[in-house]
């Protein structure tokens, strides 16, 4: 459902700012 759809978008973006920093 719409959880599932948020922690997939945030875990991405999560690694994504971890990744740049």
């Amino acid at each position: 459902g719409s959880i599932g759809s948020w922690m997939l978008s945030t875990s991405i973006a999560y690694r994504t700012h971890l990744a740049t920093t």
